[in-house]
């Protein structure tokens, strides 16, 4: 990827030392630290080309596109939406995007199929896709996925179905599931907002679908691997948009600064054992914590 695209962005939410399952919003835009790209929905620098490298290696053993329903007016609204964003993304840095003139065509080309049309916009840009629909009788379900770089879970038992079963195994949800619908109605009427999830993995590769076998913990360095989620309204439509942005980052990276190395490792400490499980750090909160707090 070009040298004058911007440095690839680093978030922590992890800042106040707790560690949460709460949906916690933020309007884009909201600064935190990463210049302009604090303010697009779809980031360009110099992280993307992994990114979509990630993406075309993952079509050569699973499907880039997943569908359940999607109807054709929230599909061909979503793709222009994206290419208005992707638009943006690239007049924010500069013309160093890519050459992706075949993909563009095939992308904006109405007469090829919703498939093609959207895994080439999957080729396109960095962040993963994930469409919700909300049918006349309230019922939601995901309509859309293309995810390439899955946190532990596999978009092929998510796909169709709703945000209550879709986040269900995870802990301590309750709260947010019991006013899900209410929440879905905010985003339909409010947003952009930003949201993040953050995790500790073993390896620094961007696929972590469950077929996947990480590496043990063996003590030592292990990788931060936040996920920077934009989610808005598709006009005119009972619809919203995901792209999630994904970043992996070592802890010897972390632990430089000792506020964050503190802050982390006091959230790691934070999370109550039925988390520790779901996130795969039980039985080794302890050692990397000791590690965060070392002297480097």
């Amino acid at each position: 990827m070009d040298s004058r695209l911007p440095d690839i962005p680093r978030y922590r939410p992890f800042h106040k030392g707790i560690y949460t399952t709460t949906p916690s919003l933020i309007p884009l835009g909201t600064d935190f630290g990463n210049g302009v790209l604090d303010a697009i929905p779809l980031q360009l620098d110099r992280g993307s080309a992994a990114l979509i490298a990630n993406k075309h290696q993952i079509q050569t053993y699973r499907p880039l596109i997943l569908m359940s329903d999607l109807s054709e007016p929230v599909a061909h609204a979503a793709i222009e939406l994206l290419s208005y964003e992707r638009d943006i993304a690239q007049t924010t840095v500069g013309d160093v995007y890519p050459a992706t003139t075949q993909l563009d065509e095939i992308w904006r080309e109405t007469t090829n199929s919703l498939e093609s049309r959207f895994n080439a916009l999957a080729l396109a840009i960095g962040e993963d896709i994930a469409i919700v629909e909300i049918d006349s009788e309230g019922n939601d379900r995901n309509a859309l996925m293309s995810i390439a770089a899955p946190s532990r879970w596999a978009p092929e038992e998510k796909i169709g179905r709703s945000f209550v079963a879709t986040h269900t195994p995870v802990p301590n949800m309750e709260k947010t599931l019991a006013v899900a619908a209410k929440l879905q109605q905010m985003l339909l009427e409010r947003g952009p907002f930003v949201r993040f999830t953050w995790g500790i993995s073993t390896t620094p590769a961007l696929d972590t679908h469950p077929s996947v076998t990480e590496p043990p913990y063996a003590g030592g360095d292990a990788w931060l691997r936040t996920e920077r989620q934009v989610i808005r309204r598709i006009p005119e439509h009972k619809a919203f948009l995901f792209t999630i942005r994904v970043m992996v980052e070592p802890l010897s990276d972390i632990r430089k600064s000792i506020t964050d190395a503190s802050a982390l490792a006091a959230a790691l400490r934070s999370m109550d054992e039925k988390s520790r499980i779901y996130k795969s750090v039980d039985g080794h909160v302890d050692a990397l914590c000791a590690y965060l707090l070392e002297s480097s």
